[in-house]
Formats: C-alpha cells, structure tokens, sequence
C-alpha cells in the first residue's frame, strides 16, 4: 500500500503556512525552519524566499511589481530585476547580460536555488518560484512573484504616474508587514518607494538574511515571549523628595542652600518693610500708663 501511495504522491507531505504577527503568510520547511514569507496584499505583496537552515540566508526577494533580486551564496547579486530591465551578473558583481523591457524574445531563465528552490523568469509579469521538499519530489508549492494583476490596470487606466504612485503609496500605509529595506532606484517613477530588500551602501557586506528581512519572525517554531514593558519615566515619589521627576533630582540638591537662603532674605525684607509702614507703633507714639506711688 505504501508503494501505491508514494507512487501517485499520496504521501506527499504540504509545506504548511501560518499566519505572522503582522498579517504575513509564513511557509516553513519540514525541519521547522522558514522557507517563505508573503506579506501583503495584492497591490503591496513582498516575496522573500530563504535557505533552509539556523542563519536563513536570503534566497531571493520579489515585490508586487516583479522587481526584486536573486542572490549568490556570498550575498551578491545573481539577478536584479527593475522596472526597467534585467541584470546578470558573475559572483564578483560584473556585469554578464542585461535586458531591457520590453522584450521581443521571451526567453526562459530557469534559475535552481539549491535543492528547494527553482526560479523561471520570462519578463517581469512572469516570474514563479517554486518550493519542494526535497530533489526526489515534484512541485509542491508555486509561488506568484511577478507584477500584479491590479498594479497592471492602475498603470494602464492613468497616464499620470505620480497618480498611480500614489494610489500605492496609500495602500502602503495601511501594510505592516513591508520590507525594511528601500530600493535603490529613486529615479524611477513606477518604482515603489518600499520595495524588496536591495544591495546599497546601507546594507551589511555579507549576505541577507532572516534577521536583516523580517526580525519580527524567528528561524524556528518556538513562540516569541512578548517584549519587557519599560517603566515609565514619571514621578517617582518618596519621603524625602516627595514627587520630584528624577532627572530633576541633582539639581534640586544643588540648589537647595541657595533657594533656602534667598527665601530667607526675601522673608526679612518683607518683615522690614512691613514695619517700617506702621505694623510696630514708634516709641514716642506708644503710651506708657500712669503709676502712682503709695495709692492702695
């Protein structure tokens, strides 16, 4: 019975998804480490795709657009995909082969990202990755990682891209899950202003990985103790200082001598000045009775 179902893939086990915190889509190896992270919608959607081991070293990346990049084992480059073109490069970061868009020949790029992973790219609306489990077994999980059916029409309904931008833009907002890492291609006005991780002077010199795109979601399953809440910096009230804030505490203790003797010498100038405006009658306007001597 076994041979029967492994024979017409009855056994086939499914790369389960789970829900993130932030509303993301997180698909996970066998071993429990991350494979795959879908966050947003379909007019923000980020794929980020990783290795299956401890580090989850970034495999590949696309956003709703299709432009993204594929990665060699050293974090450079293999493939960048704008929303002008398509570059090739070698794994010292030069230049092999670019394309512009549009093509006149689509030709197939299929790219094996290790034993899981296996990208086709045609042009930008047409790039799919797909998942396995492992080399023996047929596809298991196909992903959608080029331009999206609704960032399509927007840009076919408007001849103003700065219209179109900020329609995105808007729905952006209202996205938690977006990468933290813009794109750098500020130029381009169809460009999202966050986009899928890219190589830019910010970013570390060795390659991305889990921590880098999402460090919200951990490599494995164990659940996250939620954060130490910090106490608030208010009045800390005692005996001696009553409800004095703390950073105004070395100050006070400085200035203590000096408002205790100014005080004091404001209190005297107002006894003085009070006596001296008839509080305390003078001494030749005070009567001093009569006393008789010898008088019982």
């Amino acid at each position: 019975m076994g041979f029967w179902r492994g024979l017409f893939g009855l056994n086939k086990k499914r790369i389960s998804a789970e829900l993130g915190n932030n509303g993301e889509k997180i698909y996970r190896y066998p071993s429990g480490y991350v494979a795959a992270i879908v966050s947003g919608g379909e007019s923000d959607r980020v794929s980020s795709f990783f290795e299956d081991n401890v580090k989850g070293r970034l495999l590949c990346s696309f956003n709703h657009q299709g432009v993204g990049d594929i990665y060699y084992e050293n974090g450079v480059p293999r493939v960048s995909v704008t929303t002008k073109d398509c570059t090739f490069f070698d794994m010292n970061g030069n230049v092999k082969k670019r394309w512009t868009w549009p093509r006149l020949l689509n030709e197939r790029v299929e790219l094996r990202l290790g034993e899981r992973l296996h990208v086709t790219l045609i042009d930008r609306q047409h790039i799919t990755a797909k998942l396995r489990l492992s080399s023996k077994i047929e596809k298991i999980t196909e992903f959608d990682c080029g331009e999206s059916h609704q960032w399509q029409q927007m840009r076919k309904q408007t001849n103003e891209p700065e219209l179109a931008l900020n329609r995105i833009r808007t729905v952006q907002k209202k996205s938690k899950a977006a990468a933290i890492y813009p794109a750098n291609e500020d130029e381009d006005p169809y460009l999202s202003p966050i986009s899928v991780p890219r190589r830019t002077t910010s970013l570390p010199a060795g390659p991305l990985t889990l921590a880098d795109v999402s460090p919200d979601v951990t490599p494995h399953a164990p659940p996250k103790a939620p954060p130490a809440v910090p106490p608030e910096r208010g009045l800390v009230r005692s005996q001696s200082e009553g409800g004095v804030p703390g950073q105004f505490r070395p100050i006070l203790k400085m200035a203590g001598p000096l408002i205790g003797s100014a005080a004091g010498i404001a209190i005297a100038g107002l006894l003085f000045v009070a006596s001296r405006a008839g509080g305390t009658p003078r001494r030749s306007q005070q009567r001093i009775p009569h006393r008789t001597m010898g008088r019982r």
